[in-house]
C-alpha cells in the first residue's frame, strides 16, 4: 500500500465527510455516495504492482510444477514395479510352458513304457502257453516210453524176429525226448529273458512316473509362483489405473501391436500362399470354429480401464486346454507380447489376421502351416491375465474386427 495508502488515506475523510455540509453527510443517500466512493477508493489503494502479481505468479507455478514432478515420480516409479513384475511374469510364463512340455514328454514317455510292458507281458503268455503245450507233449511222450520199455524184455524172448524194430523204436522215443527236452529248455531260457526284460521295462516305467511325478510337482510350484506373480502384476495394475498414465499405458501396448501387425504384413506381403485351402478368408464368414470351448467373458468392445474398448474376445478355458487355428494360414508371429502374454498371430491372406493371446503354452512357430483347426497353442494365464482362457482378435488390415458374425 504504501505512499499511495497513505495519500488516499488523507482524501477519504474529505471526501467521507469534511467536504460535504452536515446535513448531506446526514442523508442516507449521501451516505451510501460516500460508501461507495470509499470502496472504489480503496482497492486502489490496495491492488499490488506488476513485479508483485508476477512473484505470486510464478509462486504458484513452481507449486504446482513440484506437484506435477512428484506425481511424474510416482507414476514412473509404478511403471517400473510393473515393467519388473512382467519381466518376471514372462519368465514364469515361460517356465510353466517348459514344464508343461517337460510333464507332457514324461506323460508320452510312460505310456510308450506301458505299452512295452503290455507287449512283453503278451508275449510271455504265449510262451507260458507253449511251454505248458511241450511240457504236456513230453509227459505223454515218457508215458508211452515207459509203457512199452515195461515189456520189452518179455517181446525179446518172445518175439526174436522183432528185436531191430524194437530197438528202432527205443531209439526214436530217445530222440524225441531230447528234442522235446531241448524245446523245452529254449522256452526256459526265453521266458527267463523276457522276465529280465519286463523287470527292465517295470523299472524304466516306475522311473518315468517318478519323473513324470517330479515335473507334475514343479509345473505346480511354477503355477504358483505365476500366480504369485500375476497377482503382484494385477496389484500393479490396479494401482496404475488410478492414474492417468493408465490410459496411456493401455495406448503404448496397442500401439506397439500396431506397430506389430505392420511389420508383419510388410514382412509376408512377399511370401507365396501353399494352403491346401486356399479359398478368400472373406468368403469363410459364418463357417469360422471357435478356436476354444469357453464361455465369453469379455465381449468385442467392452469397456476396459481407462476407457479403452477391448478389440478382441476372452474365452474362459481351462489352463492347458488346446486352442485351435480359426482358418488356414501361416503362423508370422510367435512370442510373448507386453500385454497379451503368450501370442500368437495367423496370417490368413488377403490383409486378415487372427490373433491368440495369454496362452500357456505355443504349440507352432514361425513360418509354420495350419490347417483349419489345428491345435496352436494351450489356454492359460500368460501376460498376467485374471483368468484361464484365451484372448482371441480377429484383424482386416490391422484394424480389429467384430468377430460376431463370422462363427459358424
Amino acid at each position: 500500500m504504501g505512499e499511495g495508502a497513505g495519500r488516499w488515506s488523507g482524501i477519504v475523510p474529505a471526501v467521507a465527510g469534511f467536504a460535504l455540509p452536515r446535513a448531506a453527510r446526514t442523508a442516507p443517500w449521501r451516505c451510501a455516495l460516500a460508501l461507495a466512493l470509499m470502496a472504489a477508493v480503496l482497492p486502489a489503494a490496495a491492488a499490488p504492482r506488476p513485479a508483485e502479481r508476477e512473484a505470486a505468479a510464478e509462486a504458484r507455478l513452481r507449486v504446482l510444477e513440484q506437484r506435477l514432478a512428484a506425481l511424474d515420480e510416482a507414476q514412473r516409479a509404478d511403471e517400473a514395479r510393473r515393467d519388473e513384475a512382467l519381466v518376471a511374469l514372462r519368465a514364469a510364463d515361460a517356465a510353466v510352458a517348459e514344464a508343461d512340455r517337460r510333464r507332457e514328454a514324461a506323460r508320452e514317455a510312460e505310456a510308450k513304457a506301458e505299452a512295452e510292458l503290455a507287449a512283453r507281458e503278451a508275449e510271455r503268455a504265449v510262451l507260458a502257453e507253449r511251454l505248458a503245450d511241450e511240457r504236456e507233449r513230453l509227459a505223454r511222450l515218457l508215458r508211452a516210453a515207459y509203457v512199452q520199455g515195461r515189456h520189452e524184455q518179455l517181446r525179446l524172448l518172445l518175439a526174436q524176429d522183432q528185436v531191430g524194430a524194437a530197438q528202432r523204436a527205443l531209439a526214436y522215443h530217445r530222440h524225441l525226448q531230447r528234442g522235446r527236452a531241448a524245446e523245452i529248455a529254449a522256452l526256459q531260457a526265453a521266458l527267463a529273458a523276457l522276465a529280465e526284460a519286463s523287470a527292465r521295462v517295470e523299472q524304466r516305467r516306475a522311473d518315468l512316473a517318478a519323473a513324470r511325478a517330479a515335473a507334475e510337482a514343479a509345473q505346480a510350484e511354477l503355477q504358483a509362483r505365476r500366480q504369485a506373480q500375476a497377482e503382484a502384476v494385477a496389484a500393479l495394475q490396479a494401482g496404475l489405473a488410478a492414474r492417468a498414465g493408465e490410459r496411456e499405458s493401455l495406448q503404448r501396448d496397442r500401439q506397439a501391436l500396431q506397430a506389430l501387425l505392420a511389420e508383419l504384413r510388410d514382412a509376408i506381403a512377399d511370401v507365396p500362399r501353399r494352403l491346401a485351402e486356399d479359398r478368400p478368408f472373406a468368403s469363410r464368414r459364418g463357417e469360422l470354429p471357435l478356436p476354444v470351448q469357453g464361455r465369453v467373458l469379455r465381449r468385442f468392445g467392452a469397456e476396459l480401464p481407462g476407457g479403452l474398448r477391448s478389440d478382441g474376445v476372452l474365452f474362459a478355458a481351462e489352463a492347458g486346454s488346446p486352442v485351435h487355428a480359426v482358418a488356414p494360414g501361416r503362423v508370422v508371429y510367435a512370442g510373448w507380447l507386453r500385454g497379451h502374454g503368450l501370442l500368437l498371430v495367423i496370417d490368413h491372406g488377403e490383409g486378415w489376421m487372427s490373433l491368440y493371446g495369454q496362452g500357456e503354452r505355443l504349440l507352432r512357430e514361425v513360418g509354420d502351416w495350419v490347417g483349419s483347426g489345428d491345435p496352436v497353442a494351450r489356454a492359460g494365464r500368460s501376460g498376467g491375465g485374471a483368468v484361464s482362457g484365451i484372448h482371441f482378435e480377429l484383424r482386416r488390415n490391422g484394424e480389429p474386427v467384430d468377430p460376431r458374425g463370422w462363427w459358424r
